[in-house]
């Protein structure tokens, strides 16, 4: 029934489950109305707080509300850039895409808050990475009364125990087909940017052989770090932030029994995109043992930073002696004795 429809609005609220062990709360109003584009069956309209997303007739562009911009997709970049069409923040868990999987199964009834919904899931993911055993798990609660999906949970389990979950609520649907075409038009003072504009815009990661930009900053524990006062030994950066799942796994790597770090090397890691507050909390529950450095803006654009982690080695001299982005453990067991 789902499907069949020619218009469908509604709202989505999530509330996602973070890396400290709180929930975020991200609300989007969604408008879909059937079309027959190439990369999705629907035009729509996403508004959220931080972002819109628009894709109408094959035309992609995303109203950046941070900086006050509008992204535009030229047709020849769409076949490119097709994920950020329908697995956008807004589409991530959107009840008309969930209910084009073929894999659930029913689960059983339940009730909430007196009414009574039928329990569906599906087995997303059941594999080992390393020495990690994860499992997902997706359901989707359907009200047999409205015949329409009242809410979903995603449930992510790492050997055995809950990591994350995620939780989307769905309201306010309305299945009128508009009298009029989807459209939409960004704020006055909004400045449009190609996409290929806003990819040059992307900083350029430093590589080995380059001189390590020197920093001064404060490290969580009131201490003072200088990156030109440890010349004479090797120094590892690790930039990352907390809700990165590869950074906290390079992370557990750094805490695995057996691991230390050479003795020529002195690890710190610093963050440019979480608060501090938010940062003393993680560091706890991570047992970061080595300095760290909250709120290191300046330092991630200064190292051309621009995805997370990435790691630079920094030699006796200053020169940068590696730089990758990514988890690698290959190359983070090089790091240890």
């Amino acid at each position: 029934m789902m499907a069949n429809r020619e218009g469908i609005q509604h709202r989505s609220t999530y509330h996602w489950e973070n890396a400290l062990n709180e929930m975020d709360t991200f609300q989007y109003d969604i408008q879909l109305v059937r079309h027959q584009n190439d990369y999705f069956d629907f035009n729509y309209i996403t508004q959220g707080a931080n972002s819109d997303v628009v894709y109408i007739n094959n035309d992609l562009k995303i109203i950046n509300h941070s900086d006050s911009t509008v992204e535009n997709f030229l047709p020849n970049q769409l076949e490119d850039n097709k994920d950020r069409i329908c697995k956008t923040m807004a589409l991530a868990f959107n009840p008309v895409l969930l209910l084009q999987q073929k894999e659930w199964s029913y689960a059983k009834d339940t009730i909430v808050k007196g009414t009574i919904f039928h329990d569906f899931y599906l087995v997303q993911m059941d594999t080992t990475i390393g020495e990690k055993e994860i499992y997902l798990e997706r359901h989707l609660f359907i009200n047999p009364a409205t015949k329409t999906p009242g809410f979903f949970s995603n449930r992510l389990y790492h050997n055995g125990s809950r990591s994350q979950v995620i939780h989307a609520y769905f309201s306010g649907y309305d299945f009128q087909a508009p009298n009029e075409a989807l459209a939409y038009l960004p704020p006055s003072n909004y400045v449009s940017k190609s996409s290929q504009d806003k990819k040059t815009e992307k900083r350029i990661m430093l590589k080995a052989g380059d001189v390590a930009p020197d920093f001064e900053l404060p490290t969580l524990d009131g201490q003072t770090i200088k990156l030109s006062d440890m010349k004479g030994q090797k120094v590892l950066l690790d930039f990352s932030m907390i809700n990165c799942g590869w950074c906290g796994i390079a992370l557990d790597n750094f805490n695995k029994p057996g691991f230390t770090f050479k003795s020529n090397i002195k690890p710190i890691y610093l963050n440019p995109v979480d608060t501090k507050e938010d940062m003393k909390k993680y560091a706890a529950i991570k047992n970061i043992d080595f300095p760290v450095v909250p709120e290191a803006k300046a330092v991630g654009k200064a190292y051309g930073v621009s995805g997370y982690p990435s790691f630079f080695l920094i030699d006796e001299k200053g020169i940068i002696e590696k730089a990758f982005a990514g988890f690698d453990k290959e190359t983070i067991l090089e790091f240890s004795h």
